[in-house]
């Protein structure tokens, strides 16, 4: 079993989420099933914008159900307010510099509420300018944007765009977080006083 954690940034658009600040929750890993189908097209960049339109951070519809079921059912036993999974980051988007993203849910709706990325790098100077690259997409895809780095706002959405250091790393680290200010209202904060009662 694989725990990851989900990181709730704190912001004017998430004061409810700072009591959960930090949410685990755990996605079952099985081995894939061989395929005997057939391998797919080399030239996959010509169907990039209609394979991505469920993965592009831009388009990927916020607010509204994911379509896409899970593979497998997370098992976690604790109810949870958000969960999310993994998704390959779309060349379309215009954010080369990430390789994947976590795409957040509600948990219990499966509304899309938020695109989270991050990429390491050996410098500073490697990640600032990446950053840069990354502010320039991300202003020109969102529209109403205002503010500057660390963090943007507009009416519908709050973005994190900064280079810095998580706790007890080594090295710097491009984060971006894209969330849908109104799908944050929706969220339902889980009750764990039975769990607690009987633990």
């Amino acid at each position: 079993m694989d725990y990851r954690v989900v990181r709730v940034v704190c912001s004017k658009a998430n004061l409810g989420l700072c009591a959960i600040f930090f949410i685990v929750f755990s996605i079952g890993c099985s081995p894939a099933e061989e395929s005997t189908s057939p391998k797919p097209p080399s030239n996959l960049a010509a169907n990039t914008t209609e394979d991505s339109k469920h993965t592009n951070p831009f388009t990927i519809g916020y607010g509204q159900e994911y379509p896409i079921a899970p593979l497998n059912e997370d098992d976690f036993p604790l109810p949870l307010a958000l969960k999310g999974f993994k998704a390959p980051m779309p060349s379309d988007a215009g954010l080369s510099m990430f390789f994947d993203q976590e795409i957040v849910l509600l948990a219990e709706t499966s509304l899309i509420y938020s695109v989270q990325t991050s990429r390491a790098y050996a410098d500073l100077e490697a990640c600032n300018f990446d950053r840069d690259l990354a502010q320039k997409v991300v202003l020109a895809r969102i529209p109403g944007l205002a503010g500057e780095t660390p963090q943007f706002e507009s009416e519908s959405f709050v973005v994190d765009l900064y280079c810095g250091y998580s706790k007890g790393g080594r090295f710097v680290e491009l984060h971006l977080a894209i969330f849908h200010k109104p799908t944050q209202e929706k969220i339902a904060v889980p009750d764990y006083s039975d769990f607690r009662k009987n633990n």
